[in-house]
């Protein structure tokens, strides 16, 4: 091989390299998109008005297991009030926020968990005494 043709082989070896690596990653990111499925699980809690409540939800996957890799929010409104959560994971898909309440009455709103590969979101009522 003449000096001329290396760079050309490295070229094509270098191209080579990245097709297979965009093809492993496509198929590693198809085969996951396809088994992972997100539920969430609120845990019942007593909620005093004008408290500050650690608020809990388990985020597991449709096979039981619980999942960690997850962002979850939750919004909740009452008249023309409203309370926003940002949940930090504990252990094992339990996942807890804190809000405080400054209305006595059923607070309705919503819950969601987002990961890489779904987004799941849950109806949540929490009764504020």
């Amino acid at each position: 091989m003449g000096t001329t043709s290396q760079p050309a082989l490295l070229k094509q070896i270098s191209l080579f390299v990245l097709l297979f690596a965009a093809i492993w990653f496509t198929i590693t990111i198809n085969g996951f998109e396809e088994t992972l499925q997100l539920e969430i699980h609120v845990v019942e809690s007593d909620v005093k008005m004008g408290q500050t409540t650690d608020l809990q939800v388990f985020v597991v996957t449709d096979k039981g297991v619980g999942y960690d890799q997850a962002t979850v929010i939750g919004s909740l409104f009452q008249d023309d009030q409203s309370v926003d959560i940002l949940f930090h994971h504990i252990e094992g898909g339990l996942y807890e926020g804190e809000a405080r309440f400054d209305m006595v009455d059923v607070w309705k709103g919503e819950v969601e968990a987002k990961s890489f590969f779904d987004r799941v979101t849950t109806e949540i009522e929490i009764e504020v005494e």
